[in-house]
């Protein structure tokens, strides 16, 4: 059975995340259950695609204004990864709108 990257990289996260909330150190532990929970968020909301539009919005921004291929690629990491917070909120509010306006297409 051929696993994708993707697969192969979730599992692998996934098997570190338990390890370190196995290993007796609090910080490791809780280091370790963040990143558990994190990849629970990414698997039931798919956030890295709402945190990775925000970064390729403002890479076609700036590359249209003339910007370096080194600057667009460090600027656009930035923004991707400081919109993820935001991310999340927006991935679980579509995910309950998508929710409710399929049962409410059921009812009418």
């Amino acid at each position: 059975m051929t696993e994708k990257t993707e697969e192969k990289i979730d599992a692998t996260v996934g098997l570190v995340g338990k390890v370190m909330t196995e290993i007796p150190h609090p910080v490791v532990r809780a280091a370790g259950g963040g990143i558990v929970v994190g990849q629970l968020i990414e698997t039931f909301f798919q956030v890295s695609d709402y945190a990775a539009e925000a970064g390729m919005k403002v890479d076609v921004g700036m590359r249209q204004m003339g910007f370096s291929e080194t600057t667009l690629t460090v600027v656009g990491g930035i923004v991707t990864v400081a919109s993820t917070p935001v991310a999340i909120l927006v991935a679980v509010t579509n995910r309950h709108l998508d929710i409710a306006g399929s049962a409410l297409r059921r009812l009418f």
